[in-house]
């Protein structure tokens, strides 16, 4: 082409590439300018919704917080009142505690309580806001200065006994001198030594409106939004707080305008059906003569019978709206004319520019004349970057387009590479390739973290090698790679060098690389799901015993019932001929020994009631080491007399000290301590290189719960300990030792002595933990301490002649003719005038023509009505009707009922002839010098409840 042609070419161009120009800058301008007011519009849209909702949020959030912090506020000092309640009640009864004991025994109990009334006649706290309430129990006597008028007591028996029951619980009481509309609250405990119950009461009235001043002056210190007004309000209208001059009183008597009224009463009806909700209203401020429309919310405050009202005016929120939309517009044209002034200057730095893009231009185009002339033979490339516009640029690449692809190409791998590694890096597992022998030669950072070995200690190894695992862990991945292998999954336990045990699974697979099988594996740490598992299997192993000893339970009940009633005649008529001396000296032996028989297998049977249905027995104060120390006594006896087996002697180390007491049931108590020392004892007997026993009573402390008597609270317990050098337990044991028939005693056993001691032991919340080993076991009994007893009771004979009735008529009831036949025979040698009924119904009718002057009941009779049954449905006739309850099934529900009906006392079966004795005068009115029940000589099963000095 002619040189002239190729410059008139180029300044046409360039000429047309001007214009293009000028025009884009002057069309994207007009366009950004129009954009801009049109997004200016949009925004001030949403920002006049924004800003309204904003505030609409701020207004409830700020109430929401005021509701939330009253309710939090009332639960504290809820809270607070029923602590400082129970707190008072403590330290009174402390004082009384200290009182009683300074006086000591030296004086009467009236002279007792007249020194506590007077004492507690000034003992009120805190301005008289609280007053001191003491109830004698036994005298039906109130000793406080204030409190409920002894002419109401009959009418709270239900909370009296319940404290009887308890121990200690919050009660609501009518006081003397109580405002009308006053409620109190009391917190009573039991005072046993005097058996009084003994407390404090206070005015809830007064603590509420304390709570209620306290949350007032709370919320008047709060400060609010500007421009936020808040009132608080009581459902019927009276102002609690307001931010708001003018707005006090009751606002439906004045206090505000009657638009507010009209507000308030909105709020109030919102609060009560839906708790919380925005309200819009007008509100006319009468001091300023101002009306104005407002935004609010309202939400009710629970328990108090408030509402919250916050609102914000909207003459004050559009002011600041508008302010806003303002700085927008100005900033929307300060924009619009700096584009202005840009495009000017863009468009004179093109007209200055012109002359030199156009000699630039021309030496493109020319040296692209050339390129295209010389293209057949030249292999020069053009540089792209130094050309003035896209275009050239763009034939520029096309003339060097296959190095381009190339470079485009060796740039795509290397990124390619770098995702992987990214990916690899970044996965929260841990990610590992090994080589077809199972060689690792790559692993992401998880892999130190999970494992503890630095990656660089670990590439190059066998993973088994590495991990500390068989080589069979991974069998199979390692084969077949040829083909590739599919997906494989497996669990292991690896041992960390911290030394814990991590749960994985592993997750591995063929990944070709590089025209090579390489394994991808993946760990996935899996210790807390399995964790969950072995808890939720030991749970599960657990329920499962729980249903066996249940299961266990039922069945020794049932053969208990049946075995007691067999054994009324094997005990009861052996004691009758022993008793009436009629038999020679050699017939008088046999028939003991047949008695004494009879009694061995009650205790047998009395075991199968512990099993079945707890130690659920009467309770007294008794001397654990006293009774240890006689225990050890008869166990050195059994060792002299070899009744023990084997012939090694046993050594015994004892430590006990000062007395140490205990409440719990004589028999059962008695029975542990002897089945701890028996097994300690046999199994000493046992040790070749000679036996030891260790025996040690204390005071002390139980921190930590005992599995498997978990209701035991951590306190101060008395604490039995027994050790002996025996084998010890196997392991394989230890879980089932406490099991009921479970034994692993190659000289035999029931499998009940272990039992016993654990569910006596649990009865009174105690706890038994062990521990053993092929050195030997220690046991160590936990119980809740006992005060110990003021003075001793003096030990008062068992005569029979004491307890001998005056011809009253007794009627026995029961389906078991052995029992009304041995019944009966020992009411006649009692004095008394048998009559027997062989069911519940025959007794109802008989009772229906005849009078007796007490029921002997049995309480389970099959079929027809039971013992309960059969009392309440002579109750409805003969009201004040005189029973006892004898059973061959220890307490339960049943008994609880019959008691509450009026029966005095309950014997178990088979019964000697003074226990039947003692419970017939307790229940027709024993003398005072009758020995109460729960004395030493009481059976095993003598009642529920009571405590005995």
């Amino acid at each position: 082409m002619p040189a002239k042609s190729k410059k008139r070419l180029t300044q046409l161009i360039l000429a047309f590439l001007a214009g293009v120009s000028l025009l884009s800058i002057l069309l994207m301008g007009s366009l950004w300018v129009y954009s801009e007011r049109r997004q200016n519009e949009a925004d001030k849209q949403r920002l006049s919704e924004d800003f309204y909702s904003q505030w609409r949020t701020t207004v409830g959030s700020e109430v929401s917080r005021m509701a939330a912090f009253i309710d939090e506020s009332s639960s504290e000092n809820q809270l607070g009142f029923l602590a400082k309640l129970k707190e008072s009640a403590y330290e009174l009864d402390k004082a009384l505690t200290a009182m009683e004991e300074s006086l000591g025994g030296s004086v009467a109990d009236d002279e007792i309580k007249q020194v506590m009334a007077a004492y507690l006649s000034g003992s009120a706290s805190e301005g008289g806001k609280e007053r001191p309430l003491v109830i004698d129990l036994a005298e039906d006597e109130v000793l406080t200065t204030g409190g409920i008028a002894e002419a109401d007591l009959p009418a709270y028996q239900d909370v009296l006994e319940s404290v009887r029951r308890l121990g200690e619980a919050f009660y609501g009481f009518d006081f003397e001198g109580a405002e009308p509309g006053e409620d109190t609250l009391s917190y009573l405990m039991l005072h046993p030594s005097l058996d009084w119950a003994v407390g404090v009461t206070r005015s809830l009235s007064a603590f509420e409106a304390e709570d209620e001043a306290e949350v007032l002056d709370w919320v008047k210190s709060l400060s609010f939004p500007e421009t936020m007004n808040v009132v608080i309000l009581a459902f019927d209208g009276e102002v609690m707080v307001s931010t708001v001059e003018g707005i006090e009183g009751n606002v439906f008597l004045g206090g505000g305008t009657t638009d507010f009224r009209q507000a308030a009463a909105a709020a109030i009806l919102g609060a009560r059906e839906h708790s919380s909700g925005d309200i819009s209203f007008t509100y006319r401020d009468l001091p300023l003569g101002k009306t104005e429309e407002c935004l609010g919310h309202y939400r009710d405050v629970a328990g108090r019978n408030w509402v919250i009202l916050g609102w914000v005016g909207l003459d004050s929120l559009e002011r600041g709206l508008s302010q806003r939309q303002a700085e927008l517009l100005s900033s929307v044209n300060r924009g619009a004319l700096q584009v202005a002034m840009i495009s000017l200057g863009i468009f004179i730095l093109v007209l200055l520019l012109y002359r030199f893009f156009a000699r630039s231009a021309e030496r493109s185009l020319n040296a692209f004349f050339e390129f295209f002339d010389n293209a057949s033979g030249s292999t020069a490339l053009l540089e792209p970057e130094k050309q003035p516009f896209r275009e050239f640029a763009q034939l520029a690449e096309a003339a060097n387009r296959m190095i381009v692809e190339r470079k485009r190409a060796e740039e795509l791998l290397r990124e390619n590479e770098a995702k992987f590694r990214s990916i690899f890096e970044v996965s929260p597992q841990v990610v590992t390739v090994l080589d077809e022998s199972l060689g690792l030669i790559e692993a992401n950072s998880n892999f130190a973290q999970v494992f503890g070995i630095p990656v660089g200690d670990a590439l190059g190894r066998p993973l088994c090698q590495v991990l500390g695992v068989g080589k069979d862990t991974f069998q199979g991945l390692d084969k077949g790679n040829g083909g590739g292998i599919a997906a494989s999954t497996r669990e292991l336990e690896y041992l960390h060098p911290s030394g814990r045990k991590v749960d994985l699974l592993f997750l591995g697979t063929t990944l070709k690389l590089a025209q090579r099988d390489f394994i991808l594996g993946i760990f996935i740490d899996i210790t807390s799901r399995k964790q969950v598992e072995r808890e939720k299997e030991a749970l599960q192993e657990r329920l499962s015993r729980a249903q066996a000893m249940e299961t266990t339970g039922l069945m020794a009940s049932e053969v208990a019932h049946e075995l007691n009633n067999i054994l009324s005649g094997i005990v009861g008529y052996p004691e009758l001929l022993l008793k009436e001396g009629k038999l020679d000296p050699s017939q008088s032996q046999i028939v003991a020994e047949i008695h004494d028989a009879g009694k061995r297998a009650a205790a047998v049977v009395a075991d199968l009631l512990t099993l079945a249905k707890g130690a659920a027995t009467r309770r007294q104060r008794l001397d654990l080491t006293a009774m240890v120390r006689s225990s050890l006594d008869g166990q050195r006896a059994d060792i002299a007399a070899g009744a023990k087996g084997g012939d090694t002697a046993v050594e015994v180390t004892e430590v006990l000290g000062k007395p140490v007491y205990v409440l719990a049931s004589l028999a059962h108590l008695r029975k542990s301590v002897d089945n701890l020392l028996a097994n300690a004892f046999r199994v000493a007997a046992l040790n070749e290189g000679g036996g030891k026993v260790g025996v040690a009573v204390s005071e002390g402390r139980l921190s930590d719960p005992v599995p498997g008597f978990e209701n035991a609270a951590p306190g101060d317990y008395a604490i039995l300990e027994v050790s002996d050098n025996g084998g010890g337990i196997p392991q394989e044991d230890q879980a089932r030792i406490f099991e009921p028939f479970y034994t692993g005693k190659g000289w035999g056993g029931r499998g009940l002595g272990l039992t016993v001691v654990a569910n006596t032991v649990r009865d009174l919340n105690g706890a038994v933990g062990f521990e053993s080993s092929k050195e030997g076991t220690t046991f160590r009994v936990y119980l809740p301490k006992a005060e110990p007893p003021k003075k001793a009771s003096a030990a008062k004979a068992q005569d029979l002649e004491r307890y001998k009735g005056s011809g009253e008529t007794v009627l026995v009831v029961d389906d078991v003719d052995i029992q009304r036949k041995l019944a009966a025979k020992m009411l006649t040698t009692l004095g008394y005038v048998p009559k027997t009924a062989a069911s519940g119904e025959e007794a109802v009718a008989y009772l229906k023509g005849h009078d007796a002057d007490l029921l002997i009941l049995d309480m389970i009779m099959r079929p027809g009505m039971n013992g309960r049954e059969t009392y309440e449905a002579v109750l409805s006739f003969k009201p004040g009707q005189k029973a006892i309850i004898a059973s061959g099934m220890a307490e339960g529900e049943e008994v609880e009922k019959a008691r509450a009906l009026g029966a005095t006392n309950f014997i178990l079966k088979p019964y000697a002839v003074i226990d039947l004795a003692k419970a017939i005068r307790r229940a027709l009115g024993a003398p005072p010098d009758l020995p109460s029940q729960g004395d030493a000589g009481d059976p095993p099963a003598q009642g529920k409840g009571g405590l005995e000095n």
